[in-house]
């Protein structure tokens, strides 16, 4: 046998290249057809899905939550508001009927009700209320409605 020649060797080293070459581009075909049909791969798309749904969730309950502290917010501020205002309207209303005390010392047990309570009490037992029921109502005894009812100014 004849020694192989340098362009030969080259060209014959060309053409193993190449037939290596498309063998392996098969390989690379048929690995990746059989690994996107593998139920690994499947699985892993499911997981990256639901990680997606997931992350769509947490960012609408992040969005979500910011907006119902806001809300919050000012429902609590408009809650302030009106509390301060019911105080202001309680303290106007002490100073207009201030509550009786039984003689010029103040001494003695102070009245439960005022006078304009007192009216509405005479005025539900009037209408036909009866005094254990105005007495639940206005969460006292029947004793006391009794004695407001009967009582002379």
């Amino acid at each position: 046998m004849a020694k192989e020649t340098q362009k030969a060797k080259i060209a014959r080293l060309e053409q193993q290249n190449e037939e290596l070459y498309k063998h392996i581009q098969k390989l690379m075909e048929n690995g990746e057809n059989s690994f996107l049909n593998s139920p690994a791969y499947n699985e892993m798309n499911r997981e990256i899905e639901i990680l997606k749904a997931a992350a769509k969730v947490d960012e609408l309950a992040i969005k979500n939550g910011r907006e119902l502290r806001g809300r919050q917010a000012v429902i609590i501020e408009q809650l302030q508001n009106e509390l301060k205002q019911a105080k202001e309207e309680i303290q106007a209303l002490k100073e207009q009927q201030p509550i009786k005390v039984h003689n010029e010392r103040g001494a003695g047990r102070k009245q439960k009700f005022n006078d304009v309570e007192i009216e509405e009490i005479k005025t539900m037992y009037a209408n036909g209320k009866s005094m254990r029921a105005i007495a639940k109502e206005k969460k006292c005894s029947s004793a006391l409605v009794c004695k407001l009812i009967n009582e002379q100014n």
